[in-house]
């Protein structure tokens, strides 16, 4: 059984969504339905406007979750062309996915009316060279940043230099990038907000160090 809530917002009505209470509140009615009908529950929510990478309002929404998937539509030229991108930003029991998974969106009649039916869809599925070489990028840095992460943490105390940090993870073999690019990567990561990388870095003492 699956139970849907599309959306958050307006199974919340009349209420503050950045109240942690409220959002509480909407966790205890979701384990409710969890309970009593033995089922799974999908909220559908919205993303920030300032903020896109997490969900609207209260920390407690992602919080309080088990599994947390981000969707995005792919940005193409053709408008008849519908592709988006789904993301597993979290999950409790599941494994992680090494990359995002796509969903290819395709027009079918329903009697009077038009709708969408949602298919698997791949990267190389997405028509424009463009697109899959910038998602492409996309996904080699989200690993990348990944990498360095569980470099540093498995090396507690240890310090790098940016060019000592992308000789060693050009070693890797999951990442299939030459020196000289790890290097600009190294820089543009460390200085972009959100990344597993900029934690990392010290820009006093331009070096990369294992933090908490």
């Amino acid at each position: 059984k699956l139970v849907v809530l599309d959306t958050v917002a307006r199974a919340m009505q009349g209420v503050a969504e950045n109240n942690q209470e409220n959002a509480t509140l909407l966790t205890k009615m979701v384990e409710t339905f969890q309970r009593e009908l033995g089922a799974a529950v999908l909220a559908v929510h919205h993303t920030g406007h300032g903020n896109t990478d997490r969900a609207r309002g209260s920390s407690a929404f992602g919080g309080d979750v088990d599994v947390l998937l981000r969707l995005t539509r792919v940005e193409l030229d053709d408008p008849k062309q519908m592709f988006a991108k789904l993301e597993l930003q979290k999950t409790k029991d599941g494994e992680a996915w090494d990359k995002p998974r796509y969903i290819r969106l395709e027009e079918v009649e329903m009697g009077d009316h038009k709708s969408l039916v949602a298919m698997p869809a791949t990267l190389a599925n997405i028509p424009s060279k463009q697109t899959r070489a910038t998602e492409e990028r996309a996904i080699s840095m989200e690993l990348f940043d990944r990498k360095i992460g569980t470099l540093l943490a498995d090396q507690p105390g240890r310090t790098y230099s940016t060019r000592k940090l992308a000789e060693r993870l050009a070693h890797d073999e999951d990442i299939d990038v030459k020196e000289e690019t790890l290097r600009k990567w190294l820089v543009e990561l460390a200085n972009s907000a959100g990344t597993t990388a900029r934690t990392h870095y010290d820009p006093d003492g331009k070096i990369w160090v294992a933090r908490d």
